[in-house]
């Protein structure tokens, strides 16, 4: 049956136009306008920026902990990341911050579009979607690590056969946001040990020879700064951390929930729902989650439905989430229910479901085979 005219152009609309005028607003409006704390200010990245500055300098780049109490959970001045991420943005540090903030939008962007790619997705409107949706909007002119995330995330998964390609893409996503660690434990349950070594070498090694830069006796207020940040901001995320707190509690339903997940995968016969199930429950369980941290939904519908279908519609629940700075009791639900229901709908016994094409899966073994040793 033919599509109607009316929904194809509705189509259009959603997945063309609306992300084409929010790109153009995005970068080249953007430059043109010079609005430095604007919407579309790439202001997370600032930070950032100014962290490398002082990185290159050798100064320590962390807020007090009674500045971050004070900070209430608005629009982010200080710098938050793990040292290694201050190291490795350090060149865009001897940069002009308008012309590093270009960069970084643009690596974003790219970093989706390749996402996408890597994993098999060639229907336009999937991308028209992704782009359209609050999560990616937020984590490109936000300027946050997130998009650069997704593609970790992608990589390790096109890539996992090989061991250096998801080790070190894991490695330097798990340094820069702690909170997918639990993807450590996708790499040993399914044998791939040597891959799960290079990802614990590289974040080791990143943090180590950063704080050397800064000084090792300086990393130990690290962790009482992120028990500070978590404070501040865990109520007001998108989040389980939202619900019960970032303390005990979370860590309890953390060891809970992973292993029933994990019990869950490994007694599937297609690898991606361990995978799905390992990414969804770091995202779910970090002590803290914003709206674009939802972006890393991206890559589990691509992996389950590479073709449009309702599950990306779905993304689009996001947008009663924003806002950062007030707590609602109701966006977090909203925000957990909205990716259950999309990653289930994706995962469902359609045709793609069952025979994923070889580009975005490839070949899907039992979970006890392994190509290493």
């Amino acid at each position: 049956m033919t599509d109607s005219p009316a929904r194809n152009v509705a189509l259009v609309i959603v997945c063309a136009v609306f992300p084409a005028i929010w790109l153009l607003d995005a970068t080249i409006g953007q430059a043109l306008s010079a609005r430095p704390h604007s919407w579309f200010s790439a202001g997370d990245f600032r930070p950032v920026w100014r962290a490398g500055r002082l990185f290159l300098h050798g100064r320590q780049p962390y807020p007090r902990p009674e500045q971050l109490l004070a900070y209430l959970g608005q629009r982010p001045r200080y710098f938050v990341y793990t040292m290694p991420v201050a190291a490795l943005f350090s060149p865009f540090g001897a940069l002009p911050y308008g012309v590093a903030a270009a960069i970084i939008t643009l690596a974003s962007l790219a970093s989706i579009l390749g996402s996408l790619w890597l994993l098999g997705v060639r229907d336009w409107r999937c991308y028209g979607i992704a782009f359209a949706t609050p999560a990616v909007m937020t984590a490109v002119s936000y300027g946050t690590l997130t998009p650069l995330l997704v593609l970790a995330v992608a990589v390790a998964w096109r890539c996992r056969d090989s061991k250096w390609a998801p080790g070190i893409a894991l490695g330097l996503a798990i340094v820069a946001k702690l909170f997918l660690w639990p993807l450590l434990l996708w790499l040993l349950v399914t044998r791939r040990f040597r891959a799960a070594g290079i990802a614990i070498a590289t974040a080791l090694g990143l943090v180590v020879v950063a704080w050397a830069r800064i000084g090792l006796q300086n990393a130990r207020g690290f962790p009482t700064l992120m028990r500070t940040l978590a404070h501040v901001q865990a109520p007001r995320g998108d989040g389980l951390s939202a619900l019960v707190g970032p303390g005990y509690a979370l860590w309890a339903l953390t060891i809970a929930l992973l292993a029933l997940g994990i019990s869950v995968g490994r007694r599937s016969k297609d690898e991606r729902v361990l995978f799905t199930i390992v990414v969804a429950l770091s995202l779910w369980l970090s002590p803290i989650v914003w709206t674009h941290y939802y972006a890393l939904l991206i890559p589990l519908l691509a992996l389950w439905a590479p073709r449009l279908s309702p599950a990306w519609f779905l993304l689009f629940a996001y947008w009663a989430t924003l806002g950062q700075s007030t707590h609602a009791h109701w966006r977090a639900p909203v925000a957990l229910l909205a990716s259950a229901v999309a990653l289930l709908l994706a995962m469902r016994r359609t045709p793609e479901a069952r025979e994923p094409t070889r580009v975005a899966a490839g070949t899907h073994r039992p979970l006890h085979s392994s190509a290493q040793t």
